[in-house]
């Protein structure tokens, strides 16, 4: 018989315990019961899937606030992107692990695995280490930096399969996910990160290449959202991408 998930949470007191259980059309029900004293979700199988409520999307690895600041996250991004008439029909997998993925030898906040169709997400804790390293996230709040993490990756996953496995450049997938991801932030985050960099905003797609990128993604990010927030663009430049329209430049095409 075929598993049919509901998308919700059911959320029981019961003496120590809270219990939350993902109910499958009466099929199966999986339980995660959650000792009052003890920390959240510890001693609890995380490999456990458990979905969001209003958006398609299976979270694993991740604690009660990382679960919750996760499907807040992937509303934003589908709404978003919603808007710009770009969408998916897969469902997300999101896996919250304590060690960074690592992309390109360097560690990450997270990565999108195309292959297996699944995001891999620094826990909180991790999380708040490596910004602190940076100078342009360790001044924002944690909670909307983290939630602005999981629309970057949400943004690269609705972003790919818009594409309908057409390829563009590696630069073009950041554009789009950085400029999601920053038009997510509240106001006074996003003034607060902007305010990190000293820049020119572009008026073209020049600067949008690999050396750039590598040399720092968070200035990078900036000067997308630069471009993607100047008047006339937005969701056109997003749909012009996804229909062939824009390519963003090669390295050589600079020379």
């Amino acid at each position: 018989q075929r598993l049919v998930r509901c998308g919700y949470l059911l959320a029981m007191k019961r003496s120590r315990f809270l219990v939350f259980c993902v109910a499958g059309a009466g099929y199966l029900v999986v339980c995660t019961a959650l000792g009052e004293e003890r920390k959240p979700n510890a001693g609890v199988n995380r490999s456990i899937e458990v979905p969001c409520r209003k958006v398609p999307v299976d979270v694993s690895g991740a604690s009660q606030e990382e679960h919750q600041l996760i499907c807040e996250a992937a509303v934003h991004a589908a709404d978003l992107l919603g808007q710009c008439e770009l969408k998916t029909h897969r469902r997300i997998r999101v896996h919250v692990t304590k060690s960074p993925p690592t992309v390109c030898g360097v560690h990450a906040f997270g990565s999108f695995d195309v292959k297996a169709h699944r995001i891999r997400l620094v826990d909180a804790r991790t999380c708040r280490k490596m910004a602190n390293a940076n100078d342009a996230y360790a001044s924002l709040p944690y909670r909307e930096f983290y939630k602005s993490l999981v629309v970057h990756e949400v943004a690269h996953f609705i972003f790919r399969s818009s594409l309908d496995k057409r390829a563009v450049s590696h630069t073009t997938h950041e554009y789009v996910a950085y400029a999601i991801q920053i038009a997510s932030m509240p106001s006074y985050v996003r003034d607060r990160f902007l305010k990190s960099f000293r820049r020119k905003p572009p008026t073209d797609l020049s600067p949008f290449v690999d050396m750039v990128y590598l040399m720092s993604p968070a200035y990078f990010g900036a000067l997308a959202y630069d471009h993607y927030s100047a008047p006339g663009n937005g969701c056109r430049i997003l749909r012009e991408i996804v229909e062939g329209q824009i390519e963003f430049p090669a390295p050589e095409a600079l020379e």
